[in-house]
């Protein structure tokens, strides 16, 4: 039921179509902070599922089977989490993106200190939320740090950057040499630690969304 229509993005002056690249190098410059926070986002939530198994080996709570629970556990809530998410951004607003990395510590946290399986499934739980928290979010922000004729690339890039953090984070990890495990929680939560403190001390979401951010790049 969508419209069949097709935007074509032209430049006012010469009514020439723009590229691609030209789109990207007008872009709020705000807008790569989001990318960044979304990197590190990949990077953590990569290396809590690359070591849970391990974690679970360490503390001889069990094997395949049991991670193959706990994280059933986390996709499960995670459903019912993304249905929820207007309840949780009443309760998180305007800090919402700060609270998703907050969710990311409690599951490392909660994973690192615990030998429950019970505990280590309320922290995969969390750790589905703070993906469903952190998704919508920065999408909703780079939507509103963008023009119209600008949200197609921005959005492309999103998705790129979303893969890349995910793909490459294993091996950012062994270059940092960080050794599997409990020290590759250590190194995640750290990463979440600094990106919750950066948003809470710079009160970037809330200056997003009031459109502060916009009106100064266009200044």
């Amino acid at each position: 039921m969508l419209p069949n229509d097709k935007p074509v993005a032209a430049n006012t002056k010469t009514g020439e179509k723009e590229s691609t690249w030209q789109i990207l190098k007008s872009l709020n410059s705000n807008i790569i902070w989001i990318y960044l926070a979304v990197f590190i986002l990949g990077v953590a939530y990569t290396a809590y599922m690359a070591n849970l198994s391990i974690i679970i080996s360490a503390k001889n709570l069990g094997g395949t089977a049991v991670t193959g629970m706990i994280s059933a556990v986390g996709n499960f809530v995670g459903i019912f989490a993304g249905l929820g998410f207007k309840y949780v951004r009443k309760v998180t607003k305007p800090n919402t993106l700060a609270a998703g990395f907050m969710f990311l510590l409690i599951t490392l946290a909660l994973t690192y200190f615990s030998s429950n399986v019970i505990v280590l499934g309320i922290a995969s739980a969390f750790a589905a939320i703070t993906m469903v928290t952190v998704m919508p979010t920065a999408t909703f922000m780079l939507s509103m740090l963008s023009e119209p004729k600008q949200i197609p690339a921005v959005m492309s890039v999103f998705a790129f950057i979303n893969g890349l953090s995910s793909a490459i984070a294993p091996k950012l990890i062994g270059w940092l040499h960080v050794p599997a495990g409990a020290p590759s929680f250590v190194f995640a939560g750290a990463l979440a630690l600094v990106v919750v403190v950066l948003l809470l001390v710079t009160g970037f979401e809330k200056k997003v969304e009031s459109g502060n951010l916009l009106q100064a790049e266009a200044k």
